[in-house]
């Protein structure tokens, strides 16, 4: 029950990302269990780290190559390429 309604909240174009509401909807609904704020609060940042530190990889590729291949694919299926 914990998780979807975090989810939820977090989805709330309210902050930048869910930062903010996600954690202190989390902190909340972990205290109405008897879990120490502290503990609930590293567990959420931790959380999201790892899923900042997953997407991170990808999104490097992502911005590394995308110019690169715009112009190569561009060339190759025969359209004009915009001057730089």
């Amino acid at each position: 029950v914990i998780a979807p309604v975090t989810v939820f909240i977090a989805l709330l174009p309210i902050s930048l990302g869910g930062f903010g509401p996600r954690e202190v909807t989390f902190v909340t609904l972990m205290a109405t269990l008897g879990v120490p704020a502290e503990s609930a609060l590293a567990l959420v940042l931790l959380r999201e780290a790892c899923n900042l530190a997953t997407a991170l990889p990808g999104a490097i590729l992502y911005v590394t190559s995308r110019g690169f291949a715009s112009a190569e694919g561009m060339e190759a299926v025969g359209e004009e390429v915009p001057p730089p």
